[in-house]
């Protein structure tokens, strides 16, 4: 069980990194999974939840949309040369 807690805890940490980069934006969940040992998609979704409380495309949407929301956020603030005139 302890064996499973890490593996999860590590593929979180994967698909939350996949998430917020560009370069590992195209790594799907899947992929993930199998790179932590889990054979069956269904079962690492299933295992994830019940330890995190939410599915992994669950994670990954939400911080995929605060990124995308940051970037807004970021778009709108005036370049650090119109502040310092």
């Amino acid at each position: 069980m302890i064996k499973h807690r890490l593996m999860l805890s590590a593929a979180a940490a994967a698909l939350l990194t996949a998430a917020v980069t560009a370069a590992n934006a195209d790594v799907t969940i899947a992929e993930i999974a199998r790179r932590w040992k889990f054979s069956r998609p269904g079962d690492f979704a299933t295992r994830y939840k019940a330890l995190f409380g939410r599915y992994p495309s669950e994670t990954r949407r939400s911080w995929q949309t605060e990124k995308n929301l940051l970037k807004v956020e970021e778009s709108r603030q005036p370049p650090l040369c119109a502040i310092a005139e």
